[in-house]
């Protein structure tokens, strides 16, 4: 905090390597794919983790700001449906809400579609996929939990970096679902608006400083990072 004040209420924050691409490509109207699970899957059943019903609702809310939108929720979230639908060439923002894990080790990082865990090497593929389209943001809104150093957290917005996605947000810690809605929901508001993307998620992130999410738990987590 700065003078009593949140960083957020005095300037957009993101973390970047250099050259910032911070909006979305203004030739062609955005396309999205919305992917995530919100009840109980094969994936799940394999865990001790519960469902997240609130992914529907988030996923509802995004559709608002892009009825085009593709939807790929629980038994259309699957690697072979996402990897199809993320090499379109008018598909520039890719949101997945579900489960996830990151860990230092590799093989202990995934995310769960609806039929099994995508693994690295899957989120990879589906990320090189998109980009050669020109993928302009990876949102990873996700119940994460964590292993090994903390710093692990960020294992897949960096790979998403380095495979070349423009934008990425992703959470430092678990998410609340109910809070990632609102968040999501604000966020898209001000990215239909053509807001630069740390503007927007500033937007957001203020949107719930003045709800009942105010404690930096609930909106602190999510961070920028740009390439």
């Amino acid at each position: 905090m700065m003078d009593e004040r949140y960083l957020i209420e005095r300037n957009p924050v993101a973390l970047s390597n250099g050259y910032v691409k911070n909006s979305l490509t203004q030739s062609r109207q955005p396309g999205a794919i919305v992917g995530g699970v919100s009840t109980d899957s094969p994936s799940l059943q394999k865990t001790s983790l519960e469902p997240l019903p609130e992914v529907a609702q988030e996923v509802e809310v995004i559709q608002k700001q892009f009825p085009d939108a593709q939807l790929l929720l629980n038994q259309d979230f699957t690697y072979k449906n996402l990897l199809k639908n993320v090499e379109g060439p008018t598909s520039r923002i890719l949101h997945l809400s579900t489960h996830g894990q990151f860990s230092s080790d590799p093989s202990q990082t995934f995310l769960l579609a609806w039929d099994r865990p995508l693994n690295v090497q899957d989120i990879s593929g589906v990320l090189e996929a998109g980009n050669a389209g020109g993928l302009d943001l990876l949102f990873l809104s996700a119940c994460y939990s964590a292993q090994g150093d903390p710093r692990s957290l960020l294992g897949l917005a960096g790979l998403s970096a380095q495979s070349g996605a423009k934008n990425t947000i992703a959470s430092l810690w678990s998410a609340d679902a109910a809070a990632s809605v609102l968040l999501s929901q604000e966020f898209y508001v001000a990215v239909k608006d053509q807001r630069p993307m740390n503007e927007a998620l500033r937007q957001a992130q203020l949107k719930l400083l003045k709800s009942d999410y105010a404690h930096p738990y609930y909106w602190a987590n999510y961070v920028l990072l740009q390439l």
